[in-house]
Formats: C-alpha cells, structure tokens, sequence
C-alpha cells in the first residue's frame, strides 16, 4: 500500500453554507491529476462553560472570539494523491500478528499496519465531559485512538490529557480557538496550534505532532505554515460519521459499519454523549471483521511523514 498526499486550494466546498462556499477544491500534487472531495454540512457554535463546542447544520461558522472560548468543529471527506512507500528497515523484527487474531498490539509493539486491517478511530474537539467513559471503553478493549484537541479543554480537563498519554493514544492539534485557518495570517495560524500544543506540553512533558485544521479547511499557504511546527503533519479522514450532526448512537455505528475499509481514518467528536455510547459497538464490530485499532501515528509509520504532508487514509 502506498500513502497519499494532498495540496487542497481553497475552502473545502461542503463545510461551509453554499453562501461562504468556494468552487470545488483542486487536490494538487506533483505530478499527478487533481481530483475534487466529497462534502458534508457546516455548523454553527453553541459555547459551553467548559469550551465545549456543540454544533448544528445550516450556518456559517462565526469569526472566533478573542477569548479562549472553543468553537464547534465541521469536517468534510478529500481524497489524497500518491506518494511512494518506505522500505522496511532489515533490523525490524517481522510480525507474526495477522488480521483476525488478537487485533490489539502488545505495549510498545507497533502493528504493521502494511500487511494488518488498520483503522484509526479519532475524536475531535475534546476533550469533554464525556471523555472519561471513552477512555474506560477502549481501555477494557486494549484499542487506541487519536484525540485532536482543543486548546482551552486540554487546561480544563488536564487529568484526562494525562490518562490519554499514559495509555497509549495519541494527542493530535485542533487548534486553540477552532477558527477558519484559512483566514487567518501566518503568525495567527502558528499561535493558534503553538498554544495548544505548549498546553499538552505542560501535562504530558511533550507537545503535540499532528494537525487537524478546523472544518478541514486550509489553504496552500496554511499547508506551508503549518510545516513549520512540529512535525505539521496535517491528518483529514476517509470516513465522516456526522456524528455532530446526527447525534445519533444507531446513525453513528451504522456509519462505522458502513463505511470501514483497511487503512481507513475515522472521524467522530468525544464531547458528543451519543458518540461515545456508540464506540463499543463499534470497536467490537471492528474487531470482529479483523481490524486492528491503532493511532494515526501507527498508521503513518511505514512513511514517515513530512512537515506539511495531507493525508486521509492509508492506501
């Protein structure tokens, strides 16, 4: 299998009302054909005491405010263009795991996920009053996942930044404010993730790696700003739940179940109560079809992202 990376110009048509809505984005990548992405509904911010954002279809998303209040996330599908395959260093032992066995890596053992049924399970905008039982979940499960945070609810809720990193899963970079980067300036683009990133530093002694650009939404000059943090590696998905939208346990498993392929990345919302209900009839019909679970890390690992890289899936 080979990874794919993506250049995406413009506002990501479908995430944003057909009023705000450019034309249809170009993915560009050297060399090879662009190709349009699919779409899905815009929200609109419903602030919570703790900065939890909530979200509704219909409307535009507001300009954020100065306060490190957290606004609602949207998310759109974009198909990425291929980049080539790393060659297994000689010194890695091979694995002897295969799909339909225990599906869940030993500690520190990470999956091949080259010759295994990967999928990633990620959670945006949290973490939330919800959060916990999550963790509970996946924990009895001994499955991971990646949780792209918000700034202001990484400091309200530090014990479960903590408990993220202890066990095993992965901390990716929503931003501090969840505001369109596209309309912002370099320096703001850079402060909005820097901050961020310094919060889950202060918990866990090391700042975050991966991206996930609010509403999906960036342009070519966002991509080059945000490969100059570390690593800046910006992580869509393949398979969007509309959880947000739906808040719906059945509509949410039923999505999961529909739209699961090898190498997939999933997109739902921890701050969701719906959501999480859903997440251990889906780890277990993951698991029954033969899927190991691991973090976007683990699914990137046989390339080795660059700064800047795009990517949705893997394959």
């Amino acid at each position: 299998m080979r990874w794919k990376s993506v250049v995406v110009s413009g506002i990501v048509c479908g995430v944003l009302t057909a009023s705000a809505c450019a034309p249809a984005p170009t993915m560009v990548a050297s060399g090879e054909t662009s190709t349009a992405p699919s779409s899905s509904s815009a929200p609109a911010a419903t602030p919570t005491p703790t900065a939890t954002p909530e979200r509704s279809a219909g409307s535009t998303p507001s300009t954020p405010a100065s306060t490190p209040t957290a606004t609602p996330s949207s998310e759109a599908s974009v198909t990425p263009s291929v980049e080539a395959s790393e060659p297994k260093e000689p010194s890695e032992p091979e694995k002897t795991q295969q799909p339909g066995d225990d599906n869940t890596a030993a500690p520190g053992d990470r999956p091949d996920c080259t010759k295994l049924r990967c999928i990633a399970l990620t959670f945006d905008d949290g973490p939330g009053p919800h959060t916990k039982q999550l963790l509970d979940t996946l924990a009895k499960t001994g499955s991971k996942a990646t949780f792209f945070v918000l700034g202001p609810n990484v400091a309200s809720h530090p014990e479960l930044i903590k408990r993220m990193d202890k066990e095993g899963h992965q901390i990716g970079n929503h931003s501090w404010n969840h505001p369109q980067l596209s309309r912002l300036s370099s320096k703001k683009v850079l402060s909005e993730v820097e901050r961020t990133s310094a919060e889950v530093k202060k918990v866990t002694g090391h700042g975050t790696k991966t991206v996930r650009p609010p509403y999906g939404d960036f342009t070519k000059s966002t991509r080059s700003t945000l490969a100059k943090f570390p690593s800046g590696e910006i992580i869509l998905w393949s398979v969007d739940t509309l959880d947000w939208k739906t808040r719906s346990t059945a509509k949410t498993i039923a999505s999961v179940k529909k739209e699961a392929r090898p190498g997939a990345i999933v997109l739902m919302h921890d701050i969701h109560k719906p959501t999480v209900d859903a997440v251990p009839a889906i780890v277990k019909h993951l698991r029954d079809e033969g899927y190991t679970l691991v973090t976007v890390d683990d699914l990137l690992a046989s390339e080795h992202p660059k700064p800047g890289q795009v990517f949705t899936h893997l394959g």
